[in-house]
């Protein structure tokens, strides 16, 4: 059941809780926002196994404005290492969200690093992937099959990360 079930029922979950204290609101806005689709609450269901305590975000009407903090590798500088510990830094300066939009490297390991550390929600851009596949296959961009992107949708999915662009 997603978090818009759940609202629609008037089941106040843990994430609608905790979403509601931090936004110095009632569990009723963020439960009426989910289910006009006005709000969402960006952490992927099955994000367990995380190497810090997860606090999930709440983005939309009515609610404070956030930030996020984009890191990512190049082709010129690919380490896992210093991902991280933008990571770290962008937690300590209190960033709401973290993108990831590495180019550079092994994609999937990154993202996968970066998640398993990340206390807070982690969004990425599949089309990056998608389109740095394509320039590894020496394969012109605007030839690009839609199926690159659908897949790499599915794989950043599959790797839990909370939110796409």
């Amino acid at each position: 059941m997603t978090l818009v079930d759940i609202a629609k029922k008037n089941i106040q979950s843990p994430d609608i809780k905790y979403v509601a204290r931090q936004e110095k609101t009632t569990t009723k806005q963020i439960m009426d926002g989910l289910a006009a689709g006005t709000i969402v609450i960006l952490k992927n269901s099955s994000r367990n196994g995380t190497k810090a305590k997860f606090v999930p975000c709440g983005v939309g009407a009515g609610l404070r404005t956030k930030v996020n903090a984009n890191i990512g590798t190049s082709p010129d500088c690919i380490s896992i290492e210093k991902e991280l510990e933008k990571l770290e830094a962008a937690v300590h300066a209190k960033t709401d969200t973290v993108m990831d939009l590495s180019t550079g490297g092994n994609l999937r390991k990154i993202r996968q690093q970066v998640i398993k550390y990340s206390p807070v929600p982690v969004g990425t851009v599949p089309v990056y992937q998608a389109v740095c596949e394509t320039i590894s296959k020496r394969q012109d961009i605007s030839q690009m099959p839609a199926e690159r992107l659908f897949d790499a949708i599915e794989e950043h999915a599959a790797d839990k990360v909370d939110f796409l662009t």
